[in-house]
């Protein structure tokens, strides 16, 4: 039997972990972009960088963040901003805030762990420590940090999918994954690709939303044509054999869900379903339809409706998969022949 809080702290464990892998390489591609020449057109700044860096608030849920509309930009602010993005452990949903939940969630099922993964955790404690203490100015040499965090995250993961018990906790541990990576990309996918913008823009959007999701040499290799919006909603959306499409993951995402213990409360119904009407919404859609471009305002109306409805149904499935098996009063069931509940 798992205990109640050994299973949230797995859950965690998964959330954390891809939150920080996805939010660090989005930020690392605006920064990049930030970095480079021609930041500002005329005085003025791109809609490259306005859609870049209102999509680095809208993953890490820093409002207002990048969304409120400045009279001069100042590359310095921006700057400054994302060095706090990335580097301040007291802004709720930077980089090492994150990290220190992590963490946390880590330290709290240590068991659970082999001697190389706890390698790996010493290494990302350590990068942490280098990332805490960069100076603003110094910004630009966050590159390799980063870089070395995620590696470390990466070889964390690959590591628990070598050696982690096949059991409930593993269940919860790849249900925290495959939600953090859906609401994730769905918020990429709202922001980037919900408004119909110029030639030269959209390239740019489209290759750092690519880059962002490991995807470009995918695009390239199936659809062998120049960047444009179809053939990349198809790879995002629908076309399984991509690991990262948001119907894989939610096949996933129902296979392991399925698995979960189950009881007479009939709240694991009510999380399935959830999930289930996830599945259909974007099965019954088409690339057509996401595409298509609202000619008064510019915006892709049912792709950013889809998008928004979905994240709302997994947000909510998170939290009742929470209160269903992550109760601490009790020890939760675990579908054996014993219905009892021992108070802890």
């Amino acid at each position: 039997m798992l205990p109640s809080r050994a299973a949230e702290n797995l859950f965690w464990v998964g959330r954390y972990s891809q939150r920080v892998i996805k939010t660090s390489r989005f930020i690392r591609i605006a920064l990049r972009h930030l970095s480079q020449s021609g930041y500002l057109s005329n005085g003025v700044e791109s809609d490259t960088t306005r859609a870049l860096l209102s999509t680095v608030t809208h993953l890490t849920g820093t409002y207002p963040g990048f969304i409120e509309d400045e009279d001069e930009p100042a590359l310095e602010s921006h700057l400054n901003e994302i060095h706090g993005l990335i580097c301040d452990p007291n802004i709720s949903g930077s980089i090492i805030h994150t990290v220190n939940s992590l963490l946390k969630a880590m330290y709290a099922v240590r068991d659970k762990w082999s001697i190389d993964n706890w390698r790996v955790i010493d290494e990302i404690e350590n990068m942490k420590r280098r990332i805490v203490i960069l100076e603003p100015q110094n910004i630009r040499h966050i590159f390799s940090l980063l870089d070395q965090l995620n590696m470390g995250l990466l070889a964390f993961l690959e590591m628990n999918r070598q050696s982690l018990y096949r059991g409930e906790g593993w269940v919860l541990y790849r249900v925290g994954q495959l939600l953090e990576e859906l609401s994730l990309e769905l918020t990429q996918y709202r922001s980037l690709l919900g408004f119909d913008f110029d030639e030269g823009t959209e390239f740019q959007v489209l290759e750092a939303l690519l880059v962002s999701n490991q995807s470009l040499s995918n695009y390239r290799s199936v659809y062998r044509t120049y960047f444009d919006v179809a053939p990349a909603l198809d790879l995002l959306f629908f076309n399984k054999e991509n690991p990262i499409s948001i119907l894989y993951q939610l096949e996933e995402l129902m296979k392991y869900l399925d698995r979960l213990p189950q009881n007479e409360t009939g709240h694991e119904g009510e999380i399935t379903n959830l999930a289930f009407e996830c599945y259909s919404a974007i099965r019954l859609m088409s690339v057509e339809k996401l595409s298509r471009v609202d000619p008064e305002t510019g915006l892709r109306n049912t792709l950013d409706e889809l998008c928004k409805t979905v994240n709302e149904k997994l947000t909510i499935l998170s939290s009742k998969l929470s209160a269903t098996y992550f109760s601490h009063s009790t020890y939760q069931y675990q579908g054996t022949k014993d219905n009892f509940q021992f108070e802890v």
